[in-house]
């Protein structure tokens, strides 16, 4: 592909992302604020639970690493 051909797709899906945020503009003005307090409680919620299970999935890779279970005796063997 060459560069004008990619210099037209970058401006054709910025033009598209453009004309889509009128849309949502005219959509926010028109909620129900009930909805989107429940709706960004929900998100909310979803976020937090989304931090905490990478947090434990992450400290969990760390401590049962192979890795890091191996390396003590790779210590001894040098000894």
């Amino acid at each position: 592909m060459n560069k004008i051909s990619q210099v037209i797709a970058v401006l054709a899906l910025a033009l598209a992302g453009l004309v889509g945020c009128d849309y949502e503009s005219r959509a926010a003005g028109e909620a129900n604020p009930i909805r989107v307090a429940e709706m960004q409680r929900s998100l909310c919620d979803l976020w937090l639970g989304h931090i905490y299970w990478m947090q434990h999935a992450v400290l969990n890779n760390e401590l049962n690493s192979s890795a890091k279970r191996a390396a003590p005796d790779d210590a001894t063997t040098r000894l």
